[in-house]
């Protein structure tokens, strides 16, 4: 069963900030504008974490038959 929040908060942004975000977007509503941004900022944490964990795994070996496999499944 999943439950499905939703936030209805008022924030304050500058509006020049929000119409260049809209623009780059090409977001329609502030809403989906906002939502996007943090969308995007939270892919972009990622992708850092996974750049910083390069090389922290030294003796890991990858079993490319399974990887492959899994990824043909997907």
């Amino acid at each position: 069963m999943y439950n499905i929040f939703h936030m209805r908060t008022t924030i304050q942004l500058s509006e020049e900030l929000l119409q260049h975000v809209m623009k780059e977007t090409g977001a329609k509503t502030m809403t989906q504008a906002i939502r996007e941004a943090l969308q995007e900022y939270l892919e972009g944490r990622k992708r850092r974490r996974l750049i910083a964990s390069f090389g922290q795994y030294k003796d890991w070996q990858p079993d490319i038959r399974r990887m492959r496999r899994d990824r043909d499944l997907g």
